[in-house]
């Protein structure tokens, strides 16, 4: 078997480059371990899409998540999976705790965030009523999301696969062959898959 492209792992990173990938003319091939994908940390996250606020803009995590979150009402139009923007909070039960609240405002409004605001009183539980009773402040972001993670992934796997992604369940991955610095192969349980370009997206 050959691919221009494999990627190693069926979660929503690597069901998000497939499906990303698969808008060119090039030969893909996703493995999973699994019998199904999103079987791993994918199927069992909590689902938010993080406004960024605490992010460190200097690392890769950071900016994706910054760069990232715009692009899921788009995205999941597309998809036809719900998404919705319900906020979040970041919740401060001592007057203490305002002086970090303040801080990761500052961060996100560095980081480009916008609309970020720490409210408090009768506007704070109107907005989240279950709230302790002792909550003083709260850092409120609203372009937060949620998501289903797993229908997420398994919507991204069938998009690619519509574009032409092939997709190997219950295949693990067991070897990179390299030839003179050059990658040439994955070595599977399933045997060797001749390709120049391995994309790591196992996982934990």
């Amino acid at each position: 078997m050959k691919a221009d492209v494999v990627i190693i792992g069926g979660g929503v990173i690597g069901a998000a480059i497939a499906r990303e990938l698969s808008r060119y003319r090039i030969d893909i091939t996703l493995i999973e371990k699994e019998d199904d994908v999103a079987m791993g940390t994918s199927k069992g996250n909590s689902g938010i899409i993080h406004a960024g606020y605490n992010a460190d803009f200097k690392t890769l995590k950071g900016r994706l998540n910054i760069k990232s979150n715009p692009l899921f009402d788009k995205l999941c139009q597309d998809l036809k999976v719900r998404f919705k923007r319900i906020g979040s909070l970041v919740v401060g039960l001592a007057q203490e705790d305002f002086g970090k609240l303040k801080e990761l405002k500052e961060n996100g409004e560095k980081n480009g965030i916008k609309n970020l605001e720490i409210i408090a009183g009768d506007k704070l539980f109107r907005l989240e009523p279950n709230l302790n009773p002792q909550t003083k402040y709260a850092l409120y972001a609203p372009s937060a999301g949620i998501i289903s993670p797993y229908k997420f992934t398994i919507t991204l796997v069938d998009s690619a696969v519509i574009n032409g992604v092939n997709v190997l369940l219950e295949t693990e991955a067991k070897d990179i062959r390299i030839e003179e610095k050059q990658v040439y192969g994955l070595v599977t349980d399933r045997g060797l898959i001749e390709t120049k370009v391995i994309i790591n997206a196992a996982g934990l």
